[in-house]
């Protein structure tokens, strides 16, 4: 009877002896284990989530010269010049493309009126549906430098603030494209979601726009007016520089931007990309010389995706 008791007590131990040292091990390395479970979402999430390249969230640049014939929209060009080369003008700023973005060079504070900018922030938001204007200032041949970005319809919208004339006048100017209602039936106006007009109808807007704040007298209270070229005419706006930059939209600008370097791995710049704010963040060199523009949204975008996938695999 003892000898079946000693048979049944081995059997039984030998059972137990792989559970019981499973068991061991477990209880000695919990602590290890335990952080390793805890931190294992987060590590597969960082891989899938930066496996993809910030190439994918570059922005494509506007192409355009801001002219037409030799007429520039930026500065000095009377309204009388914007006649047949309006079209050509806003066919280059109204070509199909969302998300684009625009630069404005500042150059050394006489390459941009504040007149025209307010005009142009206008058309590219209902033309283009544009998202994005890079601030910049070049000097000479050197590259230009990054200054700042900016939402279109803020930069319009604090422009109207800063000078109040240029509201009033493209009220006017809008007006005065269509007839009263109900004299004549009207065909349709809006032509995008975003408030695209017709080519023609943004042609006739521009110039009657700049007729609206141009004058051949001088102004008899010549507050915030400018003359304009040799035989001078007066209009309602500043040249912009740096300083005028600051006090008239210095409240929307951002300045969110990333030192990129080829020499940067990956998952570095995409997670560097990600921490800053914003919609989107500029790309500059080690002088600060701007490189191109990305959109932050889209990569949180693809951050987001990739983490969910990471999540049900």
């Amino acid at each position: 009877m003892i000898m079946v008791e000693l048979k049944d007590l081995i059997t039984l131990v030998q059972a137990l002896a792989w559970p019981v040292t499973t068991l061991t091990g477990l209880l000695y390395f919990r602590q290890p284990l335990r952080k390793l479970i805890e931190e294992l979402p987060g590590r597969a999430s960082k891989i899938s989530v930066l496996d993809f390249s910030i190439e994918l969230a570059k922005v494509p640049e506007l192409a355009t010269t801001w002219s037409a014939a030799g007429v520039d929209i930026r500065r000095m060009s009377a309204a009388g010049m914007f006649d047949s080369n309006t079209h050509d003008l806003i066919q280059q700023i109204s070509s199909y493309g969302a998300a684009d973005y625009a630069v404005i060079d500042i150059g050394d504070g006489n390459q941009w009126l504040t007149s025209r900018l307010f005009l142009i922030s206008e058309l590219l938001d209902r033309m283009r549906s544009l998202d994005c204007l890079v601030f910049v200032q070049s000097k000479g041949d050197i590259r230009p430098n990054f200054i700042a970005t900016a939402d279109p319809k803020l930069v319009r919208w604090c422009l109207a603030r800063a000078y109040p004339m240029l509201e009033t006048a493209l009220a006017h100017a809008y007006a005065s494209l269509f007839p009263k209602p109900p004299l004549l039936p009207m065909g349709t106006v809006i032509q995008s979601s975003r408030g695209a007009l017709e080519t023609n109808q943004a042609a006739q807007l521009l110039r009657a726009f700049l007729e609206l704040i141009q004058q051949t007298i001088p102004p008899v209270a010549p507050l915030g007016w400018t003359a304009l070229g040799t035989s001078p005419f007066w209009e309602y706006a500043q040249w912009l520089d740096a300083p005028r930059l600051s006090a008239d939209l210095g409240e929307i600008l951002s300045l969110s931007s990333f030192e990129d370097s080829p020499d940067l791995p990956n998952n570095q710049r995409v997670e560097s990309i990600l921490r800053r704010t914003g919609s989107f963040v500029a790309l500059v060199d080690k002088n600060g010389h701007f490189d191109g523009l990305i959109d932050r949204r889209l990569l949180l975008e693809n951050a987001a995706g990739s983490m969910l996938q990471a999540k049900s695999s």
